[in-house]
């Protein structure tokens, strides 16, 4: 295949692709593409793709982290394919987030993206997302584009689905319910099924850990015991042959029959299964589950404020097109856009630079930091000098209300679904 036409044939696929209850966990792995809508716009170039025994992926991380690229069932075809084109990268590294049973992608290169393309020409894309079992169906701006999951070992890319999968530090990365603990007395899963409550592992990518308990049903408290919470931090390191560490755990006994006094154990990852091995013998299995995201993850449209005056409002009910501020699982903030019947549109220059940052303290505060100069006399009061602020907000199902600092001005937002 020519290097230029490959070149070009990259840029096609990028440009093509019923929003389910999905999470991070359920789109974790490789997926191939197995057909597009008929007006896409890469319909040829996969094509071209299948006669050289290959095809497109998309690939997904249950720590957010995703890629796009080129593989093959045939390590011998795919290398013949890096051969004739040394120059040109096979897989691009991307994020997405899972927000409102829709999937945000972004971090692609900007030469993946054109307008009216599966990507759009924005840094961030949105689709609406359908899954069934090991078929998938993203509908973005350029159409949908259905997939297949990979499930056996396949050639090419960094994170791909594999019967033997890699173990190192960022398989650990992740949740991870404990399901059974041999001699413990406590049933796992019953907890679960019952109360929606249970233990778990959190590894982080910066080497920390964290264990503690969690509650899926939001009017049920998380476990406690007469100390307090059941919850102890401190850190990791991965070994070779599959060894882990914890050390400098917090204290906190010997939570339901395990041990958490500088433990040291092997471990074995296979797909969304861990299984750490203690001391040589004793095994505690645990599943992949997708990390809580704060309700306040997701796009919200404003649609009132105490300083707007009837015309003002007026504007917005008659606008074409409109701004969404978009928070993310990340801690990040960036404006998007959106027409009048919500479909995302490709953000201006001027709006893409716009992204600062921000972390929930509780229920009815959040901190809001390294703000742009434009937007701080909105949002940290009169004077805008300050580059971080707490802000008061209420947040009421789809209705989100901030209280701008130092003063009584409140702006409120609608989900944007």
């Amino acid at each position: 295949m020519p290097r230029a036409f490959l070149l070009v044939l990259l840029l096609a696929l990028a440009s093509a692709v019923r929003a389910d209850d999905v999470s991070e966990a359920a789109l974790a792995g490789r997926w191939k593409v197995v057909g597009t809508a008929p007006t896409a716009k890469n319909r040829d170039g996969l094509a071209e793709l299948e006669k050289h025994g290959c095809y497109l992926y998309f690939e997904f991380a249950a720590n957010g982290r995703a890629a796009v690229g080129i593989g093959s069932d045939s390590k011998a075809k795919l290398a013949a394919l890096k051969k004739a084109n040394p120059d040109v990268e096979l897989e691009w590294a991307a994020k997405f987030v899972v927000a409102n049973g829709r999937v945000e992608i972004s971090g692609f290169p900007a030469h993946l993206r054109e307008p009216g393309g599966w990507l759009g020409d924005s840094a961030t894309a949105i689709f609406r997302t359908r899954l069934d079992g090991d078929t998938l169906e993203l509908t973005g701006p350029g159409g949908f584009v259905a997939f297949q999951k990979v499930k056996k070992q396949v050639a090419g890319g960094a994170l791909g689905t594999k019967v033997n999968p890699k173990t190192g530090a960022d398989a650990l990365v992740g949740r991870w319910r404990f399901t059974k603990l041999a001699d413990s007395r406590t049933d796992f899963p019953m907890l679960y099924e019952r109360a929606k409550l249970y233990f778990y592992y959190e590894f982080a990518p910066n080497g920390t850990v964290t264990f503690a308990t969690h509650s899926d049903d939001p009017n049920r408290p998380t476990l406690k015991s007469k100390a307090g919470p059941l919850s102890a931090k401190g850190k990791y390191r991965v070994g070779p042959d599959n060894a882990l560490e914890l050390y400098e755990m917090e204290r906190v006994g010997g939570l339901a029959g395990l041990n958490l006094d500088n433990p040291k154990y092997s471990f074995a990852v296979d797909g969304d299964a861990l299984v750490l091995t203690e001391g040589g013998a004793r095994k505690l299995e645990c599943v992949r589950v997708a990390t809580p995201v704060h309700a306040l993850v997701g796009a919200w449209r404003i649609v009132d404020s105490t300083k707007f005056t009837k015309q003002i409002r007026d504007q917005l009910a008659r606008a074409e097109m409109y701004n969404v501020t978009i928070y993310g699982a990340d801690g990040t903030v960036r404006m998007g856009l959106r027409s009048r019947d919500g479909k995302p549109q490709p953000v201006p220059q001027q709006l893409e630079r716009y992204v600062w940052k921000y972390r929930v303290l509780s229920e009815t505060e959040l901190e809001v930091f390294d703000l742009p100069p434009a937007f701080r006399p909105d949002f940290l009061g009169p004077e805008g000098g300050n580059t971080t602020a707490v802000v008061k907000y209420s947040l009421k199902g789809d209705t989100l209300t901030t209280v701008v600092p130092g003063t009584t001005d409140t702006l409120t937002y609608a989900r944007d679904k």
